[in-house]
């Protein structure tokens, strides 16, 4: 049985995710008064870059075993090397996925409120790709679990192993799956804003492009030695991505001002 309250965590972690989303989007409209067609780019340049291209050219044939049953070339084993590409696989997709979309958009939408609008599209897309539909789907299959539907929990793939992490879990680390979102979109925007300046300031603010995927990639360190279990607290954890977050936003501004 998935405890009572793993299930209310769960919904509540579903939302208040939702509600960063719609807060962020209305909070920033208001002060930017920006168009809401550069969310809907943000959206789909995150599904393209990194749900698509990047594990299909980079993720997959590096982190994933082959198809063949042969073993993966980069493993936690060599830390050095799996937390180096693995951050860069992030942070060069996603990043580069900001340059190509502001230079197709920049004749069009204009101002800083389109790198704001587009960081709340590629952030808000993320949260509910990784953590809301999650969420509902953690929430359906425990419901199901706890009332013995085993018809329709025969068609899941994995259900023992599914069932055995929820009912493992411990409540708080689906609320902990909304505290990391906070950060997460606060550096979306802030790189949205610095690739936005680099495309539309030219000279030097180019740099701003490479610059926002080394702050990409040190914000992933963390994710990615936890990932490779060499660090565990997760309170450790997201005090670090918190402080990691707080001085990439504090760039974004000092961008912005300098930039006007």
């Amino acid at each position: 049985m998935v405890p009572t309250i793993s299930i209310v965590s769960m919904t509540i972690s579903l939302l208040l995710n939702l509600g960063l989303v719609i807060f962020a989007f209305i909070f920033l409209r208001r002060k930017f008064n920006f168009s809401v067609v550069p969310i809907f780019i943000g959206a789909l340049s995150f599904v393209l870059f990194a749900l698509v291209l990047g594990p299909l050219i980079m993720v997959n044939p590096l982190f994933m075993p082959g198809a063949d049953g042969s073993a993966a070339r980069i493993t936690p084993d060599n830390l050095l090397l799996f937390v180096l590409l693995s951050t860069l696989a992030s942070g060069l997709f996603e990043e580069t996925g900001r340059l190509v979309s502001f230079l197709l958009i920049k004749k069009r939408y204009r101002g800083i409120g389109t790198g704001i609008s587009y960081g709340i599209g590629h952030g808000g897309i993320e949260v509910l790709a990784l953590v809301v539909l999650t969420m509902l789907n953690n929430i359906i299959l425990s419901l199901q679990i706890n009332s013995g539907s085993g018809a329709l929990l025969g068609a899941v793939p994995n259900i023992d192993q599914i069932a055995a992490l929820l009912v493992s879990t411990p409540p708080y680390m689906y609320l902990v799956a909304f505290a990391e979102r906070i950060p997460a979109m606060v550096m979306h925007i802030s790189w949205s804003v610095m690739v936005w300046y680099a495309v539309n300031k030219g000279g030097k603010a180019w740099l701003l492009y490479p610059g926002a995927i080394v702050l990409h990639m040190i914000a992933n360190t963390m994710p990615a030695l936890a990932h490779a279990g060499v660090v565990t607290s997760v309170l450790l954890i997201e005090i670090v991505i918190y402080v990691i977050a707080a001085g990439i936003a504090a760039l974004a501004v000092y961008v912005h001002k300098r930039s006007n």
